[in-house]
């Protein structure tokens, strides 16, 4: 069991790491609010369009995630992240 989860997890990590470089080859940076010293919230947009792609960094003790939202930037607090 432990094999099969250490496996999924090295998955999860591959298919995040090139949803990551997709996103940000595509959408700039066009906002950064550091909501709190353990949220950081970042608007990504294509050049032409309003925010569309919120990216949420959240530090929970020596855990970092990286989660993705669509949606408007004045809503980022409330979306769902992935």
């Amino acid at each position: 069991m432990m094999e099969y989860q250490q496996q999924s997890n090295n998955n999860n990590n591959l298919n995040t790491k090139k949803m990551n470089e997709a996103i940000e080859e595509n959408y700039a940076i066009k906002m950064i609010d550091e909501a709190s010293d353990t949220i950081t919230y970042i608007g990504l947009s294509e050049l032409s369009n309003p925010v569309s792609i919120v990216k949420k960094i959240e530090i929970i003790g020596s855990v970092t995630s990286v989660l993705y939202a669509s949606g408007l930037w004045e809503n980022r607090a409330t979306l769902t992240y992935k």
